[in-house]
């Protein structure tokens, strides 16, 4: 399924291996918190990703979230490399990717919320929205 791979990855999303449940095997053994990056760390990481600025953006935070639960389209899968890498794979078109196939999607909506900001600064949220609609 590994056909196709880039050798060296981009940005790769980080989540849980398939089937995973998340924290399994994390911090059983009295490991401290301060070891394990955070989910909240690695929501922000992955914010930058997507074009986020963790401090002038904080708002965008529910974005960043909505795409890092992003189900997969449809023909696609989620796979782990032997290095415990997340890649996707395109059964359609036979291609492996580093990164979510929605990520894309996701990143052009902070650029234009970003961008409504930005050209509009003293329109109310409602006219920003029409902007991006």
């Amino acid at each position: 399924a590994g056909e196709g791979l880039a050798s060296a990855p981009g940005q790769v999303r980080m989540a849980a291996p398939p089937g995973g449940a998340g924290d399994a095997g994390k911090g059983g053994s009295g490991s401290c918190p301060e070891e394990q990056p955070s989910q909240e760390e690695d929501i922000r990481e992955y914010g930058q990703t997507l074009g986020m600025d963790a401090f002038r953006d904080e708002d965008l935070l529910w974005v960043v979230q909505e795409a890092f639960n992003a189900p997969l389209p449809a023909s696609w899968t989620e796979h782990t490399d032997a290095e415990g890498r997340i890649y996707f794979f395109h059964e359609v078109s036979n291609e492996s990717a580093w990164e979510h196939p929605m990520d894309s999607v996701y990143r052009e909506l902070i650029g234009l919320i970003k961008r409504a900001r930005e050209d509009t600064p003293e329109a109310s949220e409602e006219e920003r929205a029409l902007y991006i609609h």
